[in-house]
């Protein structure tokens, strides 16, 4: 099903760069959530998503405006297949990586990643790369993958398994030197003492560094924060370190919950951070910050669906579809309507 609202450009609040455009509004998938989107070489969209506790895969050879019928990509029968990631490879791979989550109490909750060498038409078998414990409070979750120029891809990934004791929360990191066929042991990337890192986004910066997006409660609520990581991980990024910091300048009020941080990296550098933030009016909304090509001093903010819903709006991302244009996600609700919708929005050139 897709769905268009009428045409209305929606300017956004004074000085903020992005403009919203509420004619490219497209609904990808009835009652999804967890939506990311990817472009094959030739020019294709993808977007993988959860759906009824499986992982999804629709295409779009009209820029977003329409979509196929849904492919399966990934079940769990022990519980659900949660978290879609989808990293095109500069050779051509297709990886796809995601969390099993289960409800037995006897299967391992893991991080699992799927491959495909022919665009997406077809997909290996899937290759188990991390398990954790068999309760939520032992899980790992939410992976996300980046090639870097060299060539290894890097998979990241929240990671409870090491803290029985606590309620800590690591970042764990994978490398693979073959285009995800094989990957070394995992290694801690992030942590900080007492702290849940969580939700990890890498992504290489127009200067080659390997930047990562991930929510950090050090300063009270989750709220986003970026670092820069070095593979091959010898050791990780701890607590106050220089290479990390907090994301939005100027700061969120220390008890203001930003959750869920999602990064893209514009063809020109700039850069761009979602998250799914509480405002005082007790809406979880999208909200879109714009930022340099150091990945720092994200401000500007906008929400492109606070005009249209009052419903949450929730494991968001955000896409560099072109220059100057982003493609925001969301998981809400519009016209009755709850599921993963879509819109266009565009920076001025600098």
């Amino acid at each position: 099903m897709n769905t268009v609202l009428p045409a209305l450009l929606l300017a956004i609040t004074a000085g903020a760069p992005l403009t919203w455009d509420r004619e490219s509004l497209v609904l990808i998938h009835r009652g999804g959530l967890y939506g990311r989107l990817a472009r094959l070489p030739e020019g294709e969209l993808l977007a993988v998503f959860e759906a009824g506790g499986r992982c999804w895969l629709r295409r779009s050879s009209s820029s977003g405006r329409t979509w196929s019928d849904a492919a399966l990509l990934a079940e769990f029968a022990a519980g659900t297949a949660a978290n879609p990631e989808l990293t095109v490879l500069r050779d051509g791979v297709l990886l796809c990586s995601y969390n099993e989550r289960p409800r037995d109490g006897v299967h391992p909750f893991a991080i699992v990643a799927r491959r495909s060498l022919d665009g997406g038409q077809t997909w290996q078998a899937a290759q188990r790369l991390y398990e954790a414990g068999t309760d939520a409070d032992d899980g790992c979750w939410e992976p996300a993958a980046a090639q870097l120029p060299d060539g290894r891809v890097v998979l990241l990934f929240a990671n409870e398994q090491p803290y029985h004791h606590s309620q800590e929360q690591e970042i764990s990191g994978l490398v693979s030197h073959d285009a995800g066929a094989t990957w070394e042991p995992p290694r801690q990337v992030l942590y900080r003492p007492g702290g849940r890192d969580g939700m990890p986004v890498p992504r290489v910066l127009a200067d080659g560094r390997l930047a990562v997006a991930f929510e950090d409660n050090g300063t009270g609520a989750l709220q986003p924060a970026l670092a820069l990581l070095a593979p091959p991980f010898a050791q990780p990024v701890r607590g106050d370190d220089p290479l990390r910091w907090p994301a939005i300048t100027p700061a969120l009020p220390p008890d203001r919950y930003a959750g869920a941080p999602y990064l893209a990296v514009l063809a020109d550098g700039r850069t761009i951070l979602s998250c799914q933030q509480a405002e005082a009016d007790g809406v979880v909304r999208l909200t879109v910050y714009c930022g340099d090509a150091s990945g720092r001093s994200f401000g500007a903010a906008s929400q492109p669906f606070a005009a249209l819903t009052r419903a949450p709006q929730r494991w968001n991302s955000v896409f560099a579809k072109a220059p100057g244009l982003v493609t925001v996600v969301s998981s809400t609700t519009l016209d009755g309507v709850a599921g993963l919708w879509a819109m266009d929005g565009r920076l001025p050139a600098e």
